[in-house]
């Protein structure tokens, strides 16, 4: 298969060309106009049309996980808030 008039890599190794669903691709271009490279390597990637937004623009608040889900959380955060207020030497400010 030729990419971008592409056969081989710079080690000469072959490019494998992997079939796709010439639906989806098409589906992808039109749906979220952009180039038919993109669509392929989206597809490629197992990324649905409900995930490309945010694959494509991705954010901390969509990618880290929910704190609360961590284990030990709440052990570590009193820690954390024991270690501060030590070395503070136990002062306090209330505001």
């Amino acid at each position: 298969m030729v990419v971008l008039g592409v056969e081989k890599s710079l080690s000469g190794k072959k490019w494998l060309h992997h079939p796709f669903d010439e639906r989806l691709v098409a589906r992808f271009v039109q749906k979220f106009d952009f180039p038919e490279v993109l669509a392929r390597v989206l597809i490629s990637k197992s990324i649905t049309e409900d995930e490309v937004e945010a694959f494509l623009n991705p954010t901390l608040k969509n990618n880290l996980p929910n704190p609360e889900t961590l284990k030990d959380v709440h052990k570590t955060a009193e820690r954390f808030a024991d270690a501060i207020m030590m070395l503070m030497g136990q002062r306090q400010v209330l505001y």
